[in-house]
């Protein structure tokens, strides 16, 4: 075989493993990157969840409260009639 001959089949074996090479590390790159946007899907649920109850929570003081200002305004308008 010639240097020549040597050099070109070298050359595409290299290319041909490098290829390879490359499209199995993409792959286990696209997989950790599709993992890390579940678990960021979940976060996301899971602060939303929370930030619900304490929205119902806020919401249902302040119910509480707007309650307990007007028995005062009526009170009050009570005692200047």
């Amino acid at each position: 075989m010639s240097l020549t001959s040597k050099f070109v089949f070298g050359s595409c074996c290299a290319v041909t493993f490098g290829t390879i090479g490359y499209v199995h590390w993409k792959q286990n790159f696209d997989r950790k990157k599709l993992k890390e946007g579940v678990v960021r899907d979940v976060e996301r649920q899971r602060v939303r969840e929370m930030n619900k109850s304490i929205n119902t929570y806020n919401l249902q003081q302040q119910k509480e409260l707007e309650k307990v200002l007007r028995r005062e305004e009526n009170k009050q308008f009570a005692n200047e009639t």
